[in-house]
């Protein structure tokens, strides 16, 4: 079955953080995008696509790690958490990014070792294991800006 040529996965992501999630009230949102909420509704139903300008104040608002993660898929570049890690380069921030990046390779192998539970990985398991891969990429590239940084 082909993809519907009209339906946006960008739009789908926005709506599963913001209505499904419920990450941050739609209202409060719209208001600082600078949009009222009927058309922020009309972007989350896909009436209407999201401008550049709009995804770039919808990012602002709502800062959530998978946004900008989409528009990198497939490139060379990773997101990353600005605001996810101390940006001082104490001891214990550094300890604390490095204990993140070692879950989030654990989970990494959580997920592979479920999907082999019955020696086969489907495109569930590939779908699932992706995700924690990306998850520990950014912590690695995170931990590693905030070294260069500091």
């Amino acid at each position: 079955m082909a993809a519907d040529p009209n339906k946006s996965a960008f739009a789908d992501l926005v709506y599963t953080v913001l209505v499904a999630e419920k990450k941050w009230p739609l209202k409060e949102v719209a208001e600082a995008m600078g949009m009222l909420y009927a058309t922020l509704h009309a972007r989350l139903h896909q009436r209407v696509a999201f401008s550049p300008e709009e995804i770039r104040a919808l990012i602002a608002a709502a800062p959530d790690i998978r946004f900008a993660a989409y528009f990198l898929e497939g490139t060379p570049f990773i997101a990353i958490d600005g605001y996810a890690e101390p940006t001082d380069d104490s001891p214990e921030s550094v300890h604390l990014g490095a204990t993140k990046t070692v879950l989030e390779t654990a989970d990494v192998l959580r997920a592979v070792e479920q999907s082999l539970d019955d020696n086969h990985i489907d495109h569930r398991d590939k779908a699932r294991i992706g995700k924690e891969i990306a998850e520990a990429e950014r912590a690695l590239a995170t931990l590693r800006y905030r070294l260069e940084e500091s």
